[in-house]
C-alpha cells in the first residue's frame, strides 16, 4: 500500500505545470520524491493533498450541540469577526473539542476547489486534504514543536493548534507574543530550525509533509471535496461482477433462444407429420390444427360404407336420447335433416333437462331447447364437432 502526497501550489493548475510530490509506504518510509507534471506522478493506492503552511487558520470557538454538518455551517458565522472576507468563501474542518471549545481549521475555498476538481479529472481524487502544519509531529504536554517551512517556521503548540512564524521581525514579534501568553516547558526542534528564546531544547531529525505519519485532527476532504473512496474501491469489483452477470445473462438468453428454436423445429416436424398422415384421407383439407372435423367426416363416410351408424345419423342420436331419458319421453313431432334432429315433447323439469344434457354431452351430443309455434317446447339434438 502506498500514498502519493502532493504539495499544493496556489497557482496550480492554472499557471503551474506540476506539483511537488512524495510517494510514501504504509510504514511511513519515503519511497520516491519529485516535482513533476501529473503525467509523471507514480501510481499509488491513495492520494493526499497537503495545504502549504500559512494558508490555514487554527482557532477555537464555541459551537452549538448539533450534527457535524450544522456545526460546519455555523463555524463561518461564529468566526465572521476574525475573517477578512466572506465566511462563505472559506472551507472549515472540525478537530474535536479542546479546552471546552471546538477546534476549527479554516482555509480559502476557491483555489482548493479548483485543485481538487482537476485532481478528480486526473483520476487522483484526494482521500485526505491536510494542512502542512498538522504534518509536524504532535507535541507532548507542555512542549512546543518547531519545524522548517517555506519562508518561515511551523510552530505546533498542541494537537489542534499551530501557526507559522515568518522569517524576520514579524515572526519574532509573533513568537514573543505567544511566549508572553504562556511559554512551554520545552521545545522540540525538528531539523535545522531556530529555537524560541531560552527554553529547554530537544533536537531531532527534520520532519515535514514528506515523512509525516499518523492521524491528524483536520481533514478538508469532506462534503463537496470528498473523494468517494468507497465507490472507487468497489468500482473494479462491481465492474468485474457486472461483466460476469452480463455473460451469464447472454448465456441464459442463448439457451432460451436455442430452446425456442428447438420447439419451433419440433412444431414444424409435428405439423409435417400430421399433414403426411391425414392427406390420404382428407386430400387438400389436411391442414395442421384444423383436421379434427374433416377427419370425423371421413370416419362417418367409412362407417356409412360399412352400414354402421354415422355421426350425423338420426337413429344414433335418438338412441342416445332414449338412453338418457330412460325411454319415458313422449314425442309428438320428429324431424331430421343434415345431422340435426328436431323433436317436440312435453316440458321437463329443469333438473331432468340438466341431467339429460350432461349425459348426452358425455356421448358427444348437444341437447338444446327452444319454444316453437304456439308455445310448444322443441328439442334440438346435434353431434358436437
Amino acid at each position: 500500500m502506498t500514498v502519493l502526497r502532493l504539495m499544493l501550489r496556489s497557482s496550480w493548475p492554472d499557471s503551474e505545470p506540476g506539483l511537488a510530490w512524495a510517494l510514501i509506504a504504509t510504514s511511513g518510509e519515503q519511497l520516491q520524491a519529485g516535482d513533476d507534471a501529473p503525467a509523471h506522478w507514480p501510481k499509488s493506492n491513495s492520494t493526499e493533498l497537503i495545504l502549504p503552511a500559512g494558508q490555514t487558520l487554527f482557532t477555537r470557538i464555541k459551537l452549538p450541540q448539533a450534527s457535524r454538518e450544522r456545526q460546519l455551517a455555523a463555524a463561518g458565522f461564529a468566526l465572521e469577526e476574525q475573517l477578512a472576507g466572506d465566511p462563505a468563501a472559506n472551507l472549515y474542518a472540525l478537530g474535536g473539542m479542546a479546552g471546552g471549545l471546538n477546534a476549527v481549521a479554516v482555509t480559502e475555498a476557491f483555489a482548493l476547489r479548483r485543485a481538487v476538481a482537476m485532481l478528480k479529472q486526473l483520476g487522483r481524487a484526494p482521500d485526505r486534504i491536510l494542512p502542512e502544519e498538522m504534518c509536524v509531529p504532535e507535541p507532548l504536554p507542555g512542549q512546543w514543536v518547531l519545524a522548517r517551512a517555506a519562508g518561515g517556521r511551523i510552530l505546533r503548540r498542541s494537537h489542534t493548534q499551530a501557526c507559522v512564524l515568518p522569517d524576520g521581525v514579524v515572526g519574532d514579534a509573533l513568537a514573543a507574543r505567544l511566549l508572553a501568553e504562556g511559554a512551554p516547558e520545552s521545545q522540540r526542534l525538528c531539523g535545522d530550525v531556530a529555537a524560541l528564546a531560552d527554553i529547554a531544547q530537544e533536537k531531532t531529525e527534520a520532519a515535514g509533509w514528506q515523512t509525516a505519519r499518523g492521524a491528524t485532527p483536520y481533514d478538508f476532504a469532506r462534503g463537496e471535496l470528498a473523494s468517494n473512496r468507497l465507490w472507487r474501491a468497489w468500482a473494479p469489483a462491481l465492474k468485474s461482477s457486472g461483466l460476469i452477470v452480463a455473460v451469464l445473462i447472454a448465456a441464459q438468453l442463448a439457451l432460451l433462444l436455442g430452446e425456442a428454436g428447438m420447439l419451433a423445429w419440433r412444431k414444424h416436424r409435428l405439423s409435417s407429420d400430421i399433414r403426411t398422415l391425414t392427406q390420404p384421407l382428407l386430400g387438400t383439407q389436411a391442414l395442421p390444427g384444423a383436421s379434427a372435423l374433416p377427419l370425423l367426416r371421413a370416419v362417418d363416410r367409412l362407417r356409412a360404407e360399412r352400414g354402421e351408424a354415422v355421426r350425423d345419423d338420426a337413429l344414433y342420436l335418438m338412441a342416445r336420447l332414449g338412453e338418457a331419458s330412460g325411454n319415458t319421453l313422449s314425442l309428438s313431432v320428429l324431424e331430421s335433416e343434415g345431422g340435426r334432429v328436431a323433436l317436440q315433447a312435453p316440458a321437463l323439469p329443469d333438473e331432468t333437462f340438466a341431467r339429460m344434457r350432461t349425459q348426452l354431452a358425455g356421448a358427444g351430443i348437444a341437447l338444446n331447447k327452444r319454444s316453437g309455434e304456439g308455445g310448444v317446447r322443441e328439442w334440438i339434438l346435434t353431434r358436437e364437432p
